[in-house]
């Protein structure tokens, strides 16, 4: 394969941070992405290390910088695909480090086929437990690991986009009209994904959710949330669907 034929094959790297240590063995990398021209919004990768092991969620291509960082981590053994709006920088991880690809089960696929279909039984971490989202038009999956207390890693169905991190102006102010600029909620387009736009329909993962013990949180867009996360999402829940 040509130079050009290889750099054309990935999505270009667009704006992000360094490593971010979370938790002892939890890490995070800030990125964004171009959902159209002039409109850039933040996304997060999060990294799990068991060992020497590396697990990538939602991952995101970077420079040879932050590239060589995670690598000084440890060995990027498996990659998650967690949601069907995520997955654009898969097929770099795939082709660079070999690692075991774990999907949800996406048709079609648009990265190379899942060696794994993930499932709350088949998944990469042996202490983890994993919920598969019900009720919904695309199928998504949030993890429970026991780091400090319980961490939930999600993708879209929570989010904490709590700042402006790699978001281009406009992209900022078309995510505030949205709607995403709330710490620790289910954002109004994602419980749009129910059938019917029936969001009530929804409300029973959220509460399955709640009943494991976590205080930690990292989403697929925005900071992680270190310390009081159950609470801060039940808060948002109740509100949402008016539990109270």
């Amino acid at each position: 394969m040509s130079t050009e034929e290889e750099k054309n094959k990935y999505w270009d790297v667009t704006p992000h941070g360094e490593v971010e240590k979370v938790l002892d063995n939890v890490f995070i990398v800030r990125g964004s992405f171009n959902v159209m021209p002039f409109t850039r919004i933040p996304r997060t990768m999060c990294i799990v290390r068991r060992g020497k092991s590396l697990t990538i969620f939602n991952s995101i291509r970077v420079n040879e910088t932050v590239e060589a960082q995670i690598k000084e981590l440890g060995s990027i053994d498996h990659l998650v695909r967690m949601a069907w709006g995520h997955g654009i920088d898969d097929q770099y991880y795939i082709d660079t480090f070999q690692p075991k690809f774990w999907s949800i089960d996406v048709k079609p696929m648009t990265t190379s086929k899942a060696d794994e279909i993930l499932s709350e039984t088949n998944h990469p971490i042996e202490d983890a437990k994993v919920y598969m989202m019900q009720n919904i038009k695309e199928q998504e999956a949030v993890f429970w690991i026991p780091d400090s207390g319980g961490t939930l890693i999600a993708c879209d169905a929570l989010q904490n986009s709590t700042d402006s991190c790699h978001t281009s102006f406009l992209g900022n102010i078309v995510g505030r009209a949205m709607g995403f600029m709330t710490p620790c909620t289910c954002v109004p387009m994602y419980r749009r994904t129910a059938p019917a736009n029936k969001a009530e329909d929804l409300y029973p993962n959220f509460e399955k959710l709640l009943e494991w013990e976590w205080d930690n949180l990292v989403t697929g867009h925005g900071p992680a949330k270190v310390g009081g996360a159950h609470a801060a999402v039940q808060e948002q829940v109740e509100k949402i669907w008016k539990k109270k």
